[in-house]
């Protein structure tokens, strides 16, 4: 058994990833992009609602709408891998 708590311990999947968006309170097809685009980008396994939080947090706007514009700003995306490299590099 702790094989198997090990490995869901340390690893994700997009359906786990969109259920925590919805809990967040963004729409299905705002969770599906935000995943979408995470997977694309290699970010999927820092956790999609840390990936909106940080980069919220970056932006300084809510949640929601930094959400929101991970939804449909690619660039937003650009920056976001910048800043988790930079903090890797530390």
């Amino acid at each position: 058994m702790k094989p198997l708590y090990d490995l869901a311990y340390t690893h994700t999947s997009p359906s786990i990833e969109r259920s925590v968006l919805l809990r967040m309170g963004f729409s299905s097809l705002e969770s599906k992009a935000i995943v979408s685009h995470a997977e694309k980008m290699r970010l999927l396994g820092k956790g999609a609602g840390h990936l909106v939080l940080r980069y919220a947090k970056m932006t300084g706007k809510p949640y929601l709408e930094a959400g929101k514009d991970l939804c449909v700003d690619l660039e937003a995306w650009d920056d976001l891998k910048a800043a988790f490299e930079r903090g890797a590099s530390r």
